[in-house]
């Protein structure tokens, strides 16, 4: 009867709990708050990167990390933890935005729009490049949202954003278009 050797799987899963197996742990430990779950969570990852994992990733720490962070979250999404949520018998206040004025109606959100653009007089541009670029920077849109609701395509939105900016940039740097 022939021992067969181990394969080059098994070998380099070896080499990885050699170099990272405390390491893991620990980050487990930090994470988990809870040495038997740090375990248990650790040989998941082992078997995960046994199963999954291409083998050049096996011994790769960034991959190894990363991977260990999904399992940490999933595990505690499945078992609801969430530290860093807490309990108060108010809602604090939030805390006034200085910087950055708010409008309370839609004509106020347009005149504030009109102030905006009358700082770059002279700046060749559409009206919908100007509503492309204030959806994305002062209403926070996505670029699948301004492409909706502008009805042009996502590149096209995307390529207004960047024209607009170098535009606004060149104005303020030379003080013309």
């Amino acid at each position: 009867m022939a021992v067969v050797g181990k394969s080059k799987r098994e070998e380099a899963l070896e080499k990885a709990i050699e170099r990272f197996g405390s390491y893991l742990l620990w980050y487990f430990k930090s994470l988990c708050g809870d040495e038997h779950e740090a375990e248990n969570r650790l040989q998941e990852l082992w078997v995960h990167v046994y199963e999954k994992f291409p083998l050049d990733y096996i011994c790769h720490a960034g991959m190894l990390k990363r991977k260990a962070w999904q399992i940490y979250v999933d595990w505690a999404r499945k078992k609801g933890v969430r530290d860093f949520v807490s309990f108060t018998d108010e809602i604090p206040d939030a805390e006034a935005n200085a910087f950055h004025q708010e409008a309370s109606t839609e004509e106020e959100e347009k005149a504030l729009q009109g102030r905006f653009w009358e700082n770059f007089p002279g700046v060749d541009l559409t009206d919908v490049q100007m509503q492309c670029f204030w959806l994305k920077c002062r209403q926070g849109y996505t670029l699948e949202e301004i492409s909706e609701q502008l009805n042009v395509p996502r590149s096209t939105a995307q390529e207004w954003i960047k024209l607009v900016k170098v535009k606004c940039a060149t104005y303020l740097k030379e003080g013309q278009p």
